[in-house]
């Protein structure tokens, strides 16, 4: 894998607010960020699509801020952090890389699908459960874990090792796109 080779990392605005007095506010709406790097070192581009908090549009937003990305031919990763995003918008990985052709990635800390099982349980959001069914098995690579779709586990070994400049944990797309997200407020 050549240094030349651009990944996307994907995360979400910070969806809460205080006003004035110190009260929290959560919107409906909140933005995601794409940042598109070179390897592990230079931001080539941002993009960027809005979701629904809680809702169930990620999956296509994604999609669609990809597709209509200059930057689409040239990506050869996608990098999420958890299924999860604006809340409990959970992203089809398999829908992902089925649309866009791109091996997409879900990287997180530690492995909480059973966690999430019982939230959306509790929350009567049983419908959502077979997306975190669909995203496959858990791996685990130097201090990392992840799930794929369209892309063998050691490939994605591959792009953590050239990624991963900044952190021992997260890829340097989804860290500066973390950065980014950060500082944005609606």
């Amino acid at each position: 894998m050549k240094e030349e080779t651009r990944f996307l990392g994907i995360y979400n605005v910070p969806f809460t607010t205080r006003t004035t007095e110190g009260n929290k506010i959560r919107k409906n709406k909140t933005s995601i960020i794409g940042a598109v790097t070179r390897g592990g070192d230079s931001l080539e581009g941002v993009m960027s699509t809005e979701i629904t908090i809680d809702g169930s549009d990620s999956t296509d937003q994604i999609i669609k801020m990809i597709n209509e990305s200059r930057y689409k031919s040239q990506i050869q990763g996608i990098f999420l952090n958890g299924i999860s995003i604006g809340g409990l918008n959970l992203i089809n990985i398999q829908k992902v890389f089925r649309e866009t052709g791109i091996p997409t990635i879900i990287i997180m800390r530690k492995p909480t699908s059973g966690k999430l099982t019982e939230t959306l349980t509790k929350l009567n959001l049983t419908d959502k459960i077979p997306i975190l069914e669909s995203a496959g098995g858990i791996f685990h690579f130097r201090h990392t874990f992840y799930q794929v779709a369209g892309i063998l586990p050691h490939k994605v070994e591959e792009m953590l090792h050239l990624t991963r400049t900044n952190s021992m944990t997260m890829p340097e797309p989804l860290r500066l796109a973390k950065i980014i997200s950060s500082g944005i407020n609606h």
